[in-house]
């Protein structure tokens, strides 16, 4: 029986992959991936195919795993959504254990907190899967970024990968609590996150109305979309703009919010948007 995966992650895979260079339709020719889904995300992929674009990643540039791992912890919307509720960057990282057992639901994905403070998290995939060594390579550098996302430093991870597993010991330098914490479970963190995502998506939600905070129209608009998964190019032609101005809008808008990078100005949305109610 094949495996499937929600197109976010193809989606969010080129995306990541176009931003370091790499050629997109390329990419996917001759994979059940349409070059499409950058702009309009459709059918669930199947495994098969999403570790066939990992293992031509490595093959255009080998040694690529460690940065494109980086890369995707910043470039997947859903991993900003989470970081708003969160108290403590341990939490984030269990609640990414826990949202990967349903991304990933056919893999053997367990976590646990150690004695010592540490995490671990063991991932494997079974037969008759398509084994991916890259895919397990880069969560090493994706796990070792994570607490980045909740303003702290980057974890320590040690790692032991293969063409079907990956087995990762996680230590955060200097444990702390963030102001955020709602003393929500991992199970109503997600299903809350996954009802905000759908209110904001929603073709009946008006910024103006939602977000009161000092933003224009426009950059309200803009911001929206961002929030979405949109990329730059996506925004300017949903709102029939230039890529400067877009560009424009959102150097404006995380200006008067105070932050510096998107996914920053993605957890603003959540956090202004819960306050408000």
């Amino acid at each position: 029986m094949a495996a499937h995966v929600p197109s976010i992650i193809p989606a969010t895979v080129l995306r990541v992959a176009t931003r370091l260079g790499f050629d997109g339709e390329a990419l996917v020719e001759g994979l059940g991936i349409p070059s499409t889904v950058l702009s309009s995300p459709g059918r669930p992929a199947r495994w098969e195919d999403v570790a066939h674009l990992y293992q031509r990643l490595e093959a255009v540039r080998p040694g690529s795993a460690g940065e494109f791992g980086e890369a995707f912890a910043h470039g997947l919307p859903l991993l900003s959504f989470l970081a708003a509720y969160v108290h403590s960057p341990h939490t984030f990282v269990e609640l990414v254990a826990e949202g990967s057992k349903r991304l990933w639901y056919f893999m053997d994905c367990r976590f646990q907190r150690l004695p010592d403070g540490a995490m671990e998290w063991t991932t494997k995939l079974p037969s008759p899967h398509v084994a991916c060594e890259p895919f397990f390579r880069s969560s090493t550098r994706l796990l070792a970024v994570l607490p980045r996302l909740v303003n702290h430093d980057e974890a320590q991870v040690d790692g032991e990968t293969g063409p079907r597993h990956g087995h990762w010991r996680i230590r955060l330098a200097t444990p702390r609590t963030l102001s955020k914490s709602r003393g929500a479970t991992a199970n109503r963190v997600i299903t809350d996150v996954a009802r905000e995502m759908m209110e904001l998506v929603s073709p009946k939600s008006k910024p103006t109305r939602e977000l009161a905070w000092p933003l224009s129209i426009a950059e309200q608009r803009v911001v929206a979309l961002l929030a979405r998964g949109k990329t730059t190019d996506a925004i300017a032609k949903a709102l029939d703009v230039s890529k400067e101005t877009v560009r424009s809008h959102l150097k404006r808008s995380m200006g008067k919010l105070g932050v510096h990078r998107q996914h920053e100005l993605v957890v603003k949305v959540l956090e202004r948007k819960h306050s408000a109610r």
